[in-house]
């Protein structure tokens, strides 16, 4: 019975190896949760980057130091993203999302 039930186990996680089934339908359906919307003045729930070459390399590290300069300076943030509760886990757990890369990074001040 026990030499069945791995077997049925070996077959099951083989299968997966080489087809990815379940991993593409549960990322697919989480995917749809991970979301985030543009809403006016500061979010409390903002997610900045700590570490990372992409990241350094576009300053996103450095962020939150910009803000705060920029604020000290009379500048106002008069939009921020809210983020998903979903996408909110995923950060927290150390995750990345998918985006394009950009190959220079950019900031409009008005």
């Amino acid at each position: 019975m026990a030499i069945a039930a791995l077997a049925v186990g070996a077959k099951f996680i083989l299968r997966e190896l080489e087809s990815s089934e379940l991993q593409a339908r549960y990322l697919s359906s989480l995917s749809k949760e991970l979301t985030y919307r543009l809403e006016p003045g500061l979010s409390d729930q903002i997610r900045f980057p700590a570490t990372g070459p992409y990241d350094q390399r576009l300053g996103y590290i450095d962020l939150p130091q910009y803000v705060e300069r920029l604020r000290k300076l009379g500048f106002a943030v008069t939009a921020q993203a809210r983020v998903s509760p979903a996408l909110a886990r995923v950060f927290d757990v150390g995750l990345f999302t998918m985006y394009p890369e950009k190959i220079q990074g950019g900031l409009r001040l008005v």
